[in-house]
């Protein structure tokens, strides 16, 4: 008779890091570092310290539509006509572009993230973003989706990558359970 044995698979953290303009998504692993013990032994010897790695996700970088890619599509100034004369009005569009388009990535953001969590990429994530954006993003999510949410850290480190980010999410990584 055979035992069904289960394999237990690690939960995986993705961590979001996002401005308006921008956003990278990477998979927070924990590694272990082997850190020498000094002395004068022929044979060095080492310890190891579990360590974190953000390694960038496949297909993970994305970037919102620019102002010119927009503009495409749209008048800069919309026009209007009246059906009871043949006078054509011109008039400013409502609201901000650079704010529409915001908006937009922030939804392209947010479908991204729910199809990968459809497809059990991801258990848990950590939103690193501009605290309105944030706001905005957790808006976007599904239910199932927000209960994914393991952290928040309301700034904006898209400035840095991978490496470069750890020493600033240390706490965060603390606050949802990663470290």
């Amino acid at each position: 008779m055979y035992e069904h044995i289960q394999s237990h698979k690690s939960p995986v953290t993705w961590v979001l890091v996002a401005d308006g303009k921008q956003a990278n998504i990477y998979d927070c692993r924990k590694a272990m570092q082997k850190i020498p013990l000094g002395g004068a032994n022929k044979h060095h010897a080492f310890d190891e310290k579990p360590i974190h790695e953000l390694v960038p996700v496949p297909n993970g970088a994305l970037e919102a539509e620019s102002i010119n890619d927009y503009q495409v599509g749209h008048d800069r100034r919309g026009t209007t006509s009246s059906s009871v004369s043949s006078v054509h009005n011109s008039y400013e569009p409502h609201g901000d572009i650079k704010e529409e388009l915001k908006r937009r990535f922030t939804e392209a953001l947010a479908k991204k993230l729910g199809k990968a969590h459809e497809e059990k990429l991801f258990d848990h994530i950590i939103l690193v973003a501009p605290a309105k954006m944030i706001g905005e993003l957790r808006e976007q999510l599904a239910p199932d989706l927000q209960r994914c949410v393991a952290a928040v850290l309301p700034k904006d480190l898209t400035h840095y990558l991978g490496h470069e980010l750890l020493p600033h999410l240390q706490d965060t990584l603390l606050e949802a359970h990663v470290a």
